[in-house]
């Protein structure tokens, strides 16, 4: 008995991952790649999101199954997202466009050119550690010539 069949005319009916992928007649792979890559757009632009999750498992409603179909069709169609070009044996060369991020690192770069920083205020280390022992050594000296005695130690008169 698969997981869509009703074991109780209460429970509601629901297809897994592999079912759906065999509905669709795809592999179960492909269909975690198509909405992993869906899930990457923004949610408005999101094409095949229609399912459900039951923990870390997704699941199908019939009339979620009947939405992705659809979706999956229109978007095989030439100028859909799933309408790449077929696959050859050539290896790809040259460089990739990649039109949805490109308006994001545009103004994020923007931004970083644009940004001023302030000079910081650099001290040179050697002249001033220089200066503070040259200062400071005659004072450290007297401290360190200074001996405490404590009144157990005092000489009695």
């Amino acid at each position: 008995m698969t997981s869509h069949q009703k074991l109780d005319q209460s429970l509601p009916i629901y297809f897994n991952a592999e079912e759906v992928a065999a509905r669709l007649r795809k592999s179960k792979r492909w269909l975690e790649g198509v909405l992993a890559e869906d899930k990457r757009r923004r949610p408005s632009e999101q094409l095949f999101q229609f399912h459900l999750r039951h923990g870390r498992t997704k699941v199908w409603t019939p009339e979620a199954l009947t939405k992705l179909q659809a979706a999956v069709a229109r978007e095989s169609e030439p100028g859909g997202a799933l309408a790449g070009s077929p696959r050859s044996t050539v290896k790809a060369s040259g460089t990739v466009t990649v039109q949805s991020g490109l308006a994001d690192a545009r103004s994020a770069l923007e931004q970083v050119l644009a940004f001023q920083s302030r000079p910081s205020q650099k001290t040179s280390h050697s002249k001033n550690a220089a200066a503070s022992k040259a200062k400071s050594s005659p004072k450290r000296q007297a401290k360190e010539r200074r001996v405490l005695t404590f009144p157990s130690q005092q000489p009695t008169t």
